[in-house]
């Protein structure tokens, strides 16, 4: 196995990196890329190479978010893969509604004949869109109310690429 530089894994985030060992020395593990990957802990991807069980106290990640820094944590993580993945999710806005019981109900806003709903790849994004839009104009007309009101951003997806 080779040495696998942190540069060269910034320029390939799509490879993962394995601890093979690690120096109290230098605080520097040796890392090599790998394109497997089977567990998510902590918004990271491991593959458990070994019969131990995963760590569950880890303090700090091995990664930091800009992808270059190495934690002390990692000699805790000697044979474990990690990488950051990429998550993405889908946002959708929901209006809250009075049914035909009285009862205070939640729903999805969809796309009618006049509007194609958009969704969002961000909460950020579906909070802009609440704070433009009147939601009343975009509700279909079943379910307009005095009630009909209280947009809120919902999380409808998320997945890890």
């Amino acid at each position: 196995m080779r040495d696998f530089d942190i540069e060269e894994w910034k320029e390939h985030p799509e490879l993962a990196l394995v601890i093979e060992e690690y120096s109290p020395v230098n605080r520097k593990p040796t890392l090599w890329p790998v394109l497997n990957s089977s567990y998510v802990f902590d918004n990271y991807i491991v593959l458990q190479l070994d019969a131990e069980a995963i760590p569950y106290e880890i303090d700090e990640v091995i990664l930091s978010d800009d992808r270059g820094a190495i934690y002390d944590k990692a000699k805790d993580l000697i044979g474990y893969l990690m990488f950051a993945p990429v998550a993405r999710e889908l946002w959708g806005i929901t209006f809250q509604y009075e049914n035909e019981d009285g009862f205070i109900l939640r729903r999805l806003l969809e796309s009618s004949p006049t509007f194609e709903f958009p969704y969002f790849n961000t909460q950020q994004e579906a909070f802009t869109w609440i704070s433009t839009h009147d939601i009343r104009k975009y509700v279909n007309e079943d379910y307009v109310t005095e009630q009909c009101s209280k947009p809120q951003a919902r999380l409808i997806d998320s997945w890890i690429e």
